[in-house]
């Protein structure tokens, strides 16, 4: 799990690189993409959700979810 916690960088930008001289946080983010399909079941290739995972320990266990669709919406 060490590999989906967030460390703040010296800018305090959220990273995923812990090892350097980035703070540790008590937050970890998983990322799922899915694919998209049609009513008749067919992948829509232009198109992914995802959806994004944020879990933390502090003061007990927490989660939170938030997804969005993402488009090539030129091609559309």
């Amino acid at each position: 799990m060490k590999k989906y916690q967030l460390c703040l960088d010296e800018n305090e930008v959220y990273t995923y690189d812990c090892d350097s001289n980035n703070t540790q946080t008590v937050y970890y983010r998983y990322l799922y993409l899915e694919e998209l399909r049609d009513e008749d079941n067919t992948v829509i290739t232009d198109a992914v959700k995802v959806t994004s995972k944020v879990i933390w320990t502090k003061r007990g266990y927490h989660e939170f979810y938030i997804d969005t669709i993402i488009t090539d919406w030129r091609r559309i």
